[in-house]
């Protein structure tokens, strides 16, 4: 549905509500490109080769390094407390471990829930796709060149800087 659509559909039902006058305030987070995804996904799977690791521990430890802290509908950071003796990777798939407390004589073990990489917007993958690029370069894995990079930078409209 395009963004007139959905005005004339918003303006039919304010109408029938009697409402005449109303302010729309429309926003939307340009989406990451698929092949700046998958080029990481790439170059993750070679550093897990190198490392003798799994792809998905990896692309956790990535998403831990330099990826983003999921957020709730309002914004705010997600953090998951749970007892310690509690494997948390049973009900939330990426997840960093952020701290350790007590409670009278039980330990808890705090998570910073993450964002899954296909969640990124063009900025947070650009500065994943950075991380994953530099980390297979210590490795000594061959990557695409800085031009190439900003090449696809720009592909995504995301600005030095920003």
């Amino acid at each position: 549905m395009t963004k007139q659509e959905v005005i004339t559909m918003l303006t039919k039902i304010l109408e029938s509500m009697g409402i005449n006058e109303w302010v729309v305030d429309v926003r939307s987070k340009a989406k990451r490109s698929k092949n700046a995804n998958a080029y990481s996904w790439v170059l993750q799977e070679k550093i897990a080769n190198e490392l003798k690791k799994s792809k998905d521990d990896v692309h956790v430890q990535m998403l831990t390094d330099y990826g983003q802290t999921a957020t709730d509908q309002d914004g705010n950071n997600i953090i998951i407390s749970v007892e310690s003796r509690i494997n948390p990777k049973s009900f939330y798939k990426y997840i960093a471990v952020a701290g350790i407390g007590h409670v009278g004589d039980k330990e808890f073990t705090h998570y910073r829930a993450l964002k899954g990489s296909s969640d990124f917007d063009q900025n947070e993958m650009s500065i994943f796709l950075d991380g994953v690029i530099q980390e297979a370069t210590v490795l000594g894995i061959e990557t695409i060149t800085p031009k190439e990079k900003e090449a696809m930078v720009e592909l995504w409209g995301v600005k030095k800087g920003e």
